[in-house]
């Protein structure tokens, strides 16, 4: 439920502003994130997710309000 209300939270923050991100593997095949890749690894460039619309921003914070309500009936 805590997740939930992160996910709900962090859309209320989301900017126009943002930089290309990067996903590349290291040679130990460990996975890196990052804006500027190095060179000598493959990169994918990732694609972020579209900004929300203003209601869609406005309906997430109201189903967030109804699930506080809900935890606080359920912690009496």
């Amino acid at each position: 439920m805590r997740i939930v209300i992160l996910l709900f939270a962090c859309l209320m923050f989301v900017g126009d502003a943002v930089a290309d991100t990067y996903k590349w593997i290291d040679e130990e095949g460990t996975v890196h994130y990052g804006d500027c890749p190095p060179v000598k690894y493959e990169a994918q460039k990732i694609e972020p997710a579209p900004v929300p619309c203003e209601e869609e921003v406005r309906d997430a914070q109201e189903r967030l309000k109804k699930l506080i309500e809900q935890q606080k009936l359920n912690a009496v």
